[in-house]
């Protein structure tokens, strides 16, 4: 076994100490500006069009759709979020978050109650033409590979701003499937489904 030197302290180091699961929230309004803050630290757009998030030859599959139902200046409804424009576009209005919280395996009691969901899903069967020379199964490999990437990012900025944060990846097929073919884009497979908001004391 080899022994390694202990970390020097840093704000990134002290950032991941700090990361931690929740799923306890309090049902206390999320501000929007705090959400867009969020869309933009998991999948924003940078000046040279590239994004924040890691993604195999810059092709980014993987959209992200926010579930308001308690963010301020925000009609309670389903949005689709839009990188290049860092803006949202309507996408079913209504609070949907009890549906999302359903086709989940056991997250059910807790989600529903939850200010801010985000789902993060792309379309797994079509490869981009970027990866022309992969296998066309890899393409749901890369996809994951992003979503982790992505979520991580939300991770960091949530210990950095004092919120909760938590990523559900289980799921009952049958129900997640009507929720998705409801909200997601069409062809999108559902991947993951971030929750956000104050952390419970």
């Amino acid at each position: 076994m080899i022994a390694l030197a202990a970390p020097r302290p840093r704000r990134f180091g002290h950032l991941l100490k700090l990361r931690r699961s929740t799923r306890n929230f309090t049902t206390t309004e999320i501000q929007l500006e705090r959400i867009a803050d969020a869309l933009w630290h998991a999948a924003g757009e940078t000046q040279d069009g590239r994004r924040v998030s890691a993604s195999a030859r810059a092709t980014y599959p993987v959209n992200l759709t926010l579930v308001a139902g308690s963010v301020a200046d925000l009609p309670i409804g389903t949005y689709r979020y839009e990188p290049r424009e860092h803006a949202l576009e309507i996408v079913a209005a209504g609070d949907t978050r009890q549906d999302v919280a359903e086709m989940t395996l056991d997250a059910g009691s807790w989600l529903g109650d939850c200010p801010a969901l985000f789902i993060a899903s792309a379309n797994t069967t079509r490869a981009p033409s970027a990866l022309a020379d992969q296998p066309a199964e890899h393409s749901r490999h890369f996809a994951w590979m992003e979503v982790g990437f992505l979520v991580q990012n939300i991770s960091i900025w949530a210990a950095e701003t004092g919120l909760g944060a938590v990523v559900i990846a289980g799921f009952d097929d049958s129900k997640a499937r009507s929720v998705s073919e409801r909200l997601l884009p069409v062809e999108n497979e559902l991947l993951a489904v971030i929750a956000i908001g104050e952390r419970a004391r």
